[in-house]
């Protein structure tokens, strides 16, 4: 599913936004894929809100070196419909010493820990 979101929401022709270092987008735990009808509007729900948050005067994410995450989606129903429960983080790029490349990457849901995973050492 990571794999899925990359290619959809890969930077290639976006403009990063001033202030802007990067985006990490955690998928909820029961995050499913917009189908072939829904990504484009997905792909521009995203990017109109991150241009939203953006462009506020003193944004919450801009004021500390790890950003914030916005979970806010109201007026981006594609975002709520596949993004509900998980966050879009923002991070500022005034502490950063460079800038990624690809500035949007996808966090992967979630998992439960599970004890007979671990190393005996």
């Amino acid at each position: 599913m990571e794999a899925y979101y990359e290619q959809l929401l890969a930077t290639g022709k976006e403009q990063r936004p001033t202030g802007l270092q990067k985006i990490v987008v955690n998928l909820p735990e029961a995050a499913g894929c917009p189908d072939d009808s829904e990504r484009a509007e997905f792909r521009r729900q995203f990017f109109a809100l991150v241009r939203q948050e953006c462009s506020k005067p003193d944004p919450e994410w801009a004021k500390g070196i790890q950003g914030a995450p916005v979970r806010d989606f109201v007026g981006f129903p594609l975002l709520q419909k596949y993004l509900g429960e998980g966050a879009v983080w923002l991070k500022p790029s005034k502490w950063a010493k460079s800038q990624p490349l690809n500035w949007v990457v996808i966090s992967p849901a979630g998992r439960a820990f599970a004890p007979g995973a671990t190393f005996k050492l």
